[in-house]
């Protein structure tokens, strides 16, 4: 957000404020996170994992941030209950709902600032066509 410049925007700022406002309690430790962790950045074979790919977005934080950003990717074939019925199963521990909503919150910003910088840079870049409002690293490296 502070590396582009798309100007004040009202709802990311007010967005910044609550998430600073509503930070989740968590008793956990934190943990090394993706950042991106949803099914466009997973390889699977059968009903195994081979591959997590995409992690520059990696940091130390909640691990109801990946809970979140994966549950926001599989919403259409799987429901929360039972993700988080599996989760556990699995040897996961408890996530409380506010934690989930939380993070779903800054699913959104994130999702939100990709479209304010897509925007900007089709408006601001003289031959930007259509491929400059497709997410990706193609948006993300400036033309030359």
């Amino acid at each position: 957000w502070r590396t582009i410049d798309i100007g004040n925007h009202p709802v990311v700022t007010a967005t910044f404020q609550w998430l600073r406002a509503n930070l989740p309690r968590s008793d956990d430790a934190p943990v090394f996170l993706h950042g991106d962790y949803a099914l466009h950045n997973i390889l699977i074979e059968g009903d195994q994992v081979n591959a997590v790919l995409d992690w520059e977005l990696h940091h130390v934080g909640d691990r109801a941030e990946d809970i979140s950003w994966l549950l926001s990717s599989i919403g259409k074939h799987v429901t929360r209950e039972q993700f988080m019925r599996e989760y556990l199963a699995a040897g996961g521990s408890e996530v409380s709902e506010f934690q989930i909503r939380y993070y779903e919150v800054l699913v959104h910003l994130k999702m939100l600032i990709v479209t304010l910088e897509l925007q900007l840079r089709f408006q601001t870049v003289p031959h930007a066509g259509p491929q400059y409002c497709i997410p990706g690293l193609g948006f993300i490296q400036h033309p030359s």
